[in-house]
């Protein structure tokens, strides 16, 4: 059966470095061991110290609220930004990161 796990991952990177860019090749890694199905959603949350504490854990939050709630009235996406249309099952989803994205994967929980 297809996997319906969803990981919400943020990159590490000292709150100031790196991306979901840089983290790519590992994070298809970890969608190919979960099994078919699997998607990933990498956070490009805003970095330190343009945008100091909690502009990232913010963010984080927003992110999960996006995959949960689509339709909430407290998500502002650009114009003509693309919403998915069916929200995901909080049980479905993995909160993951690793470094600095691990301590915001905890701190919004």
């Amino acid at each position: 059966p297809r996997s319906k796990t969803v990981v919400l991952y943020f990159h590490g990177g000292a709150h100031a470095f790196c991306s979901p860019r840089s983290h790519r090749h590992m994070l298809s890694q970890i969608a190919k061991d979960i099994g078919p199905g699997t998607r990933v959603f990498s956070v490009d949350y805003r970095l330190a110290p343009e945008n100091p504490f909690p502009a990232a854990i913010h963010d984080a939050f927003a992110a999960y609220l996006y995959l949960t709630e689509p339709e909430h009235a407290a998500l502002v996406l650009d114009e003509g930004s693309a919403v998915h249309e069916l929200a995901v099952d909080p049980r479905d989803i993995v909160v993951a990161g690793d470094s600095a994205g691990g301590n915001l994967a905890a701190a919004f929980m």
